[in-house]
């Protein structure tokens, strides 16, 4: 995706750049190229039988992951569009009430109290 968009700048910026070869030409209309949106964060949550488990799958680097007694809060430096409608929608015996806050930079969930959480990370994967 980095590629085409760096080759879409490329052919606008020389577009930009290229002087007209005979002044008489109308100057071309460039059509205006999408700013690119925010990075998606794929969730996924999972029920085992000693455990839930919320995993997120990201190009935007580690989050910084705040556990709580409980809850916690999952954020990261660019909004993202958090599926907060799908996590509260499906059934989960222990991570509850997802809000996404701080203007979409992050991701809080309510899971019972004193559990005991552990935060995991491999390569673009956070484990909580």
């Amino acid at each position: 995706m980095s590629v085409s968009i760096s080759l879409a700048l490329l052919l606008v910026t020389t577009a930009l750049t290229a002087q007209p070869a005979a002044a008489e030409e109308p100057a071309a209309v460039l059509p205006s190229i999408p700013a690119p949106g925010p990075t998606p964060i794929n969730v996924q949550t999972g029920d085992h039988a000693d455990f839930s488990r919320l995993v997120l799958v990201n190009a935007q680097g580690a989050p910084a992951v705040e556990v709580g007694s409980c809850g916690g809060r999952v954020a990261f430096p660019k909004a993202a569009p958090w599926p907060v409608q799908a996590l509260n929608g499906a059934y989960s015996r222990r991570l509850t009430g997802f809000r996404a806050a701080d203007e979409g930079r992050s991701l809080t969930v309510d899971w019972p109290c004193g559990a005991r959480v552990t935060v995991r990370r491999e390569r673009r994967i956070t484990f909580i």
